[in-house]
C-alpha cells in the first residue's frame, strides 16, 4: 500500500518504488507515438504496463454519482481499489481482513465504514456452507457500478410464491396447485412453504374443495362429507430484506432527532453550558453522543467536556446497556442519588456482596471439618489412613489412594490419581486459588504418608495391565481439569491500577452485568453443580425475557462472566472430555467453590453424561471394536 505519498498518489502496487516512467519513450508531449506496439513489446516485453492518472482512477472507482472532491484515507482507497479489481464478483469482508490486508477485523470495519457512509459501495449478507456443515456469515462488498444481487434460491422462490398468492382471491391457493405452477419437486416445495410459515408470511389452512375450486372433481366423499384440501394463505407480502448496516452510521441521525440543539452563547464558557444541559436532563442523564449533537462539537471536544465535568465532581457517569453496547450516561450530582441507574446499580451491588459473603462463608464452613465428624469417617477413609501408616495396600486400596491423592494434590503441586471407580482419572492442571488454611493443614496431616502413597500409586500405574481391574468403562478415562485464566488481567474482577482505579468503582460494570453475575452466583449456590454453560445462558435469557429485554445474552458473555467469577473464587469451572462407546463429548461443569474433582456430584454428573451417550441413537450406530485380549507369556 502507498501511504502518505507527497505527490498525492494513492493505491497499492508491489513495484511502485522500483518501476520507471517511460512515457517520454512511448509518445511525445504532443501525444504523437514514437514507437509501434510491436516495437514496444519487443523492447520491454511483459514488463510494460499502462497506468492511468490518479484523477482518472479515482473517478472510475467512485463512478458518476461520486463526489470528486471527497478525500479518502489511503487505507480506504486501497479497499475501494481492490473492489474495483474484483468487478462483478466482489470481495468478502472476511477475506479482506484475513488474506488481502491481514489486519484486525475491527480496523478494516472502520475503514470500510467510510466508503459505505459516502455511498461508494454496496453491501450484501453472504453465507458460505463449510465442508463440516456449519454456515459462515460474512458481508459481500461491491462497487456501485458492478452491483449484482446475490440471493438464495429460496429467497427468490418465496418472493415468487408471495406474488402468486397475492393475485389469488382471498390470497388462498391449494398446495398442489401452487407446486404445479412453480414446477418444484415435493421436497423443495415443502421446504419453501415451511420457510414461509417460519417467517410468518403465510399459514396452512384446511378448506372444503368446493370453496376453492368447485369445478375440480367430486367435492363430496362417499359418506357425504366435504372433501378438505390443504391450502396456503398469505398473511403479509414478502419484502426483500434491506441490508441493515449494523454500524453506528445512522446513530447521529437518530440522536439528532431526539436531542434539540442548544443555543450556544459564545460569551459564556462551554463547560458551564454543557453542565446546564446535563442538569436539565434530570435523572435520565445524557450520553456523550447526545452532548456532541446538542452542543455542535466534535467527538474529542465532547469527550474533553465530559471528563472535565467528571474531574470537577459535578457530574457522575453511569454505564447503561443499550442493546449489545454499553453507553455512559452523565447525570448531575444533584440528581445522581435519585436516578434509576444509581438505584438499580446500588441494589444489585448490595445483593452481589451478600451473595458473595454467603458463598464464601459456606466454603469456609465446609473446609473446616469439626472434630466430631472425624468419628464418622467411612471404612474406605479409615483404611486409607491405615494404608498410609502401613505403606502398602491392595484390593479396595485404589479408591482410598484416589481420595488421598486428591487431598495431596490440593497442595503445592498437581497430582495424578490412580483410576477410580468408573475408570476415570482426576487431573488438576490449573489450581484456581490458594487453598484455605484448613485444606493446607489437612494436606500437612497426610504429608507423612504421602511418599508411601505416591510410591504405591506409581507402582500400581507401572504394574502390568489387568483387564479385570477395570469396570465396563475400560479405556474410557475422563480427565477433569480446572479452567483458569492464563492471564489474570483478562478477567474483569481485577481493577487496573491507573488513575481511574481509585476514583471510580468498576466503571465498566453495568446494572445488567451485575444482575447476570448475581444470577450465576445464586444458581451455583442453590444447585451446587450446573452441567453446561448453555444452562446458565438459557436461565439468564429467560429471566431477561420476563423483564422485557430485547437482546439476548451471547455465549461469549457467559464464558467471560464464569471465568471472572472463578478467578474471584466464587465458583469453579471444570472441563473434561467424556469418551463412551467411541464417542467423545466435551463437558463443562460449573460447580460450587467448595467442591473438588472427587466430589460425588461431579462423579454423578460424569456418569449421567456417559449414560446419555450410551442410550443415544448415535452410540447405537457406532460399533466399537472389542479390545484385544492380552496374551499371557509362556
Amino acid at each position: 500500500m502507498i501511504l502518505e505519498n507527497k505527490d498525492g498518489i494513492q493505491g497499492s502496487c508491489r513495484y511502485f518504488k522500483e518501476r520507471k516512467d517511460i512515457t517520454s519513450s512511448i509518445r511525445s508531449k504532443c501525444l504523437q507515438p514514437r514507437c509501434t506496439m510491436v516495437e514496444a513489446f519487443s523492447r520491454w516485453g511483459k514488463k510494460l504496463i499502462i497506468v492511468a492518472s490518479q484523477d482518472m482512477r479515482y473517478r472510475a472507482l467512485i463512478g458518476l454519482e461520486g463526489d470528486p472532491d471527497l478525500k479518502l484515507p489511503d487505507f480506504s482507497y486501497c479497499i475501494l481499489e481492490r473492489l474495483g479489481r474484483s468487478r462483478w464478483q466482489g470481495e468478502l469482508q472476511r477475506d479482506l481482513h484475513t488474506t488481502a490486508f491481514k489486519v484486525d477485523a475491527g480496523k478494516l470495519h472502520y475503514h470500510r465504514k467510510i466508503l459505505n457512509k459516502n455511498g461508494l459501495i454496496t453491501m450484501q449478507s453472504h453465507v458460505i456452507r463449510l465442508p463440516t456443515g456449519a454456515q459462515q456469515h460474512s458481508i459481500l462488498l461491491l462497487l456501485n457500478r458492478f452491483h449484482v444481487d446475490r440471493r438464495s434460491k429460496y429467497d427468490i422462490l418465496m418472493e415468487k410464491l408471495s406474488m402468486m398468492l397475492s393475485t389469488r382471491s382471498n390470497q388462498i391457493e391449494t398446495l398442489g396447485k401452487l407446486r404445479e405452477e412453480l414446477g418444484l419437486c415435493e421436497r423443495t416445495f415443502k421446504r419453501l412453504y415451511q420457510y414461509m410459515l417460519n417467517a410468518g408470511l403465510a399459514k396452512v389452512v384446511s378448506l372444503p374443495l368446493q370453496e376453492i375450486h368447485p369445478e375440480c372433481g367430486p367435492c363430496k366423499t362417499k359418506k357425504g362429507t366435504d372433501v378438505m384440501v390443504r391450502c396456503l394463505k398469505l398473511l403479509k407480502e414478502f419484502k426483500r430484506k434491506m441490508e441493515d448496516d449494523h454500524d453506528d452510521d445512522d446513530d447521529e441521525e437518530v440522536i439528532s432527532k431526539g436531542v434539540p440543539p442548544v443555543d450556544i452563547v459564545f460569551e459564556r464558557d462551554m463547560l458551564t453550558q454543557t453542565y446546564e444541559l446535563i442538569e436539565r436532563r434530570g435523572t435520565k442523564g445524557i450520553s456523550q453522543a447526545e452532548i456532541r449533537v446538542a452542543m455542535n462539537v466534535g467527538k474529542l471536544e465532547a469527550r474533553m467536556l465530559c471528563r472535565l465535568l467528571q474531574r470537577f465532581k459535578v457530574v457522575k457517569g453511569f454505564m447503561e446497556d443499550e442493546g449489545r453496547q454499553r453507553t455512559t450516561k452523565y447525570i448531575s450530582c444533584v440528581f445522581a442519588e435519585e436516578s434509576d441507574l444509581s438505584r438499580q446499580y446500588a441494589r444489585e451491588k448490595a445483593r452481589g456482596e451478600l451473595l458473595t459473603t454467603v458463598s464464601l462463608a459456606s466454603v469456609q464452613d465446609e473446609s473446616l471439618m469439626p472434630e466430631g465428624e472425624e468419628a464418622f469417617l467411612s471404612d474406605s477413609e479409615s483404611e486409607e489412613e491405615s494404608s498410609c501408616s502401613g505403606g502398602k495396600r491392595r484390593g479396595r486400596g485404589s479408591r482410598g489412594h484416589a481420595r488421598a491423592s486428591g487431598d495431596a494434590g490440593s497442595g503445592s503441586r498437581p497430582h495424578h490419581s490412580t483410576p477410580a471407580k468408573g475408570g476415570w482419572k482426576v487431573l488438576n492442571l490449573h489450581p484456581l486459588k490458594k487453598p484455605k488454611a484448613a485444606a493446607e493443614e489437612r494436606s500437612r496431616r497426610s504429608s507423612a504418608c504421602r511418599d508411601g502413597l505416591d510410591t504405591s500409586s506409581s507402582s500400581e500405574l507401572n504394574a502390568p495391565f489387568d483387564p479385570h481391574s477395570m469396570d465396563s468403562h475400560s479405556g474410557d478415562i475422563a480427565v477433569i481439569e480446572e479452567v483458569r485464566l492464563d492471564n489474570p488481567k483478562e478477567g474483569g474482577g481485577s481493577q487496573k491500577g491507573g488513575r481511574h482505579g481509585s476514583s471510580q468503582d468498576k466503571p465498566h460494570k453495568t446494572y445488567r452485568l451485575l444482575k447476570r453475575r448475581n444470577l450465576i452466583i445464586e444458581a451455583v449456590t442453590n444447585l451446587r453443580l450446573i452441567e453446561s454453560l448453555f444452562t446458565i445462558q438459557k436461565m439468564i435469557m429467560d429471566q431477561e425475557k420476563q423483564e422485557g429485554v430485547s437482546t439476548k445474552c451471547c455465549k461469549k458473555s457467559i464464558i467471560r462472566l464464569v471465568r471472572n467469577l472463578s478467578e474471584e473464587g466464587l465458583l469453579r469451572l471444570y472441563r473434561t472430555t467424556v469418551i463412551q462407546d467411541g464417542i467423545k463429548k466435551k463437558v463443562d461443569l460449573v460447580v460450587h467453590p467448595s467442591m473438588d474433582q472427587n466430589d460425588p456430584l461431579v462423579r454423578s454428573a460424569i456418569e449421567q453424561v456417559r449414560f446419555r451417550i450410551s442410550n443415544s441413537s448415535t452410540a447405537n450406530r457406532v460399533k466399537v471394536p472389542p479390545a484385544p485380549a492380552p496374551q499371557e507369556e509362556a
